[in-house]
């Protein structure tokens, strides 16, 4: 049984442009996953408009797909792309939205904060609001069904089965474990490493066959000024990566500020540490039997 992976955007923060972005691109987080009789998305960060043009050329175009998008968390690094995913304004399509309800800090007119409950529907409907864009989530013709996601749940999704948990992160954000048959690859973005998070995403990932981890720091950028701003290092994850006898190992959500040839260096260090790290640039795509399954 044959499973596809595509990164359509890895950089982390905010997008980024220019030549010396070539080679790992610039377009943020968007993670394609393709079986037989499913497909899904991980965020849809700007990358997710590109993924929307791929998907138009198939039956997404004549309003005959079916689509999964699952969030990691809101910030918007991880949504900005959703109101430029061209297959969400094609009647027909249908498009499951999963994410989780959370507590959030509100201005009144009066100038107070009060706390008040968005669900992932509510959330992408107020990034599209008039005074940001100019199409509300209500122009969209697709068929959107919303649904919650809470920490520990378990979807099964046709032919998948995509597990959760929960990771350090300013107002926390959601590893997943994606399954197919005797497969698993386990994505986990935005997470600040400490011996218990390691301790926690090792177990989550343990006898996976590979891991996509945030390395968007290295581990001298953390200690020096980083700590407490939700992110990780190469070297934390290549920790998990050998705690949970995983065998390959994605270094993503590189920084705004990581240009090439930054991240060739961050990608040789890597490798000192563990011989199957892989740096991705934007568009790489693998499947299981890539990997040797």
């Amino acid at each position: 049984m044959k499973i596809r992976f595509q990164y359509y955007g890895v950089r982390g923060s905010i997008p980024v442009s220019g030549k010396e972005f070539s080679r790992y691109g610039g377009s943020t987080t968007c993670f394609f996953v393709e079986t037989e009789k499913t497909k899904l998305v991980i965020d849809a960060g700007t990358g997710i408009r590109l993924l929307g043009m791929d998907l138009l050329k198939r039956e997404f175009g004549q309003g005959k797909g079916k689509l999964h998008i699952l969030f990691t968390h809101t910030h918007w690094d991880h949504i900005q792309g959703f109101p430029f995913f061209i297959p969400c304004y094609i009647p027909g399509n249908e498009i499951h939205i999963y994410g989780e309800t959370k507590q959030v800090k509100v201005l009144t007119d009066a100038g107070r904060e009060e706390i008040q409950t968005w669900s992932i529907e509510r959330t992408l409907y107020m990034q599209q609001m008039f005074m940001y864009f100019p199409a509300s989530t209500h122009n969209m013709s697709a068929n959107l069904h919303f649904h919650e996601l809470k920490s520990g749940q378990v979807l099964e999704l046709e032919d998948l089965k995509v597990e959760s948990l929960t990771l350090y992160h300013p107002n926390h954000s959601l590893g997943f474990r994606i399954t197919h048959g005797d497969f698993s690859f386990v994505f986990c973005t935005d997470v600040e490493h400490s011996d218990a998070m390691i301790e926690k995403l090792s177990a989550f990932a343990e006898g996976a066959n590979g891991l996509a981890y945030d390395s968007q720091y290295l581990p001298e950028e953390y200690e020096q000024g980083k700590v407490g701003w939700g992110h990780s290092t190469y070297y934390h994850g290549i920790q998990i990566a050998k705690k949970a006898n995983i065998p390959h190992f994605h270094l993503i959500h590189h920084d705004p500020t990581h240009d090439d040839e930054k991240l060739n260096s961050i990608q040789e260090l890597a490798k000192k540490e563990f011989s199957n790290s892989f740096l991705v640039p934007e568009g790489f795509s693998f499947t299981n039997e890539d990997l040797g399954f």
